[in-house]
C-alpha cells in the first residue's frame, strides 16, 4: 500500500469501523437482555476499546498505513471474538444468537440504504461486490471472496482459507460462532437487497458461497 492516503484506506477503514459499530450494539442488545458485561471489560483493556467514530486522517499512522491498518483489524476481531466467546461460556448459545440478530438488522439497513440511493444496478456480481464494501475479510491483499462461477441467475465465490480462524483459535473461541454471525448479516443482506438466496458450504477445507435470484 502507498505511504500516502487513498480511497482504499477509506474503505478499508470504514469496514473495521462498520465491525467496531456492530460490536458496541451487540453490547447495548446483550445489556438489555440482562447479561452483565464486567466480565469482559479486560479486552478493551488489552486491545483498546471500540472506536467507531475514529477519524482516519487523525489516526492512522502515516509512516506505516499498511501496518496500521492491518493492527486495526487483529484488534477489532480478536476483542470481539474474546467478548463473545467469555459471554458465551458464561450465558450459552442465546449469546451468539442476539449478536446474529444485531448483525442481521445491520444488514437490512445497509442494504435498503443502498437500494435508496440506487446503488445496486441488478447483477449479481454487482451484489457480491457491495457485500464486500461492507464486511471485514482481511487486507485488500488477501483477496477474499474470488468469484468462480457467475451466470444470469446464480453466482458462485470461494475462500481458500479463514481470514478470521486465527483470532478464534487466540482466545480459545470456535470460530463456527463467527460464521453464525456474518451468515446471519449475508442472509439478510441478499435479501434485502434485492430478494436474493444466500448459502454457503464448506467442502474440503474451501469454503463456497453462492447467492441466486429467486424465480418463483
Amino acid at each position: 500500500m502507498s505511504r500516502f492516503l487513498g480511497p482504499i484506506h477509506h474503505w478499508l477503514h470504514s469496514k473495521i469501523l462498520l465491525q467496531e459499530r456492530i460490536e458496541t450494539s451487540v453490547e447495548a442488545r446483550l445489556l438489555e437482555s440482562g447479561i452483565d458485561l464486567g466480565s469482559i471489560k479486560h479486552w478493551d483493556e488489552e486491545y483498546g476499546p471500540a472506536n467507531p467514530d475514529e477519524q482516519l486522517e487523525g489516526a492512522i499512522d502515516t509512516q506505516n498505513i499498511h501496518g496500521w491498518l492491518q493492527k486495526r483489524i487483529q484488534m477489532a476481531e480478536t476483542r470481539f471474538a474474546g467478548k463473545i466467546t467469555e459471554l458465551k461460556a458464561l450465558h450459552g448459545d442465546k449469546v451468539v444468537e442476539i449478536a446474529s440478530s444485531v448483525y442481521e438488522n445491520y444488514a437490512n439497513t445497509i442494504a435498503i440504504q443502498l437500494n435508496e440511493n440506487e446503488m445496486w444496478d441488478g447483477n449479481l456480481d454487482s451484489a457480491h461486490k457491495l457485500l464486500h464494501n461492507q464486511i471485514l475479510e482481511g487486507m485488500p491483499c488477501d483477496q477474499a471472496g474470488a468469484i468462480t462461477l457467475n451466470e444470469q441467475d446464480m453466482l458462485q465465490w470461494k475462500s481458500d482459507r479463514c481470514l478470521h480462524k486465527a483470532y478464534w483459535e487466540q482466545v480459545n473461541g470456535d470460530v463456527k460462532d463467527h460464521h453464525q454471525m456474518r451468515d446471519a448479516f449475508n442472509r439478510a443482506f441478499f435479501e434485502t437487497l434485492g430478494n436474493l438466496k444466500y448459502g454457503r458450504v464448506v467442502e474440503s477445507g474451501v469454503t463456497y458461497y453462492q447467492i441466486n435470484r429467486d424465480r418463483k
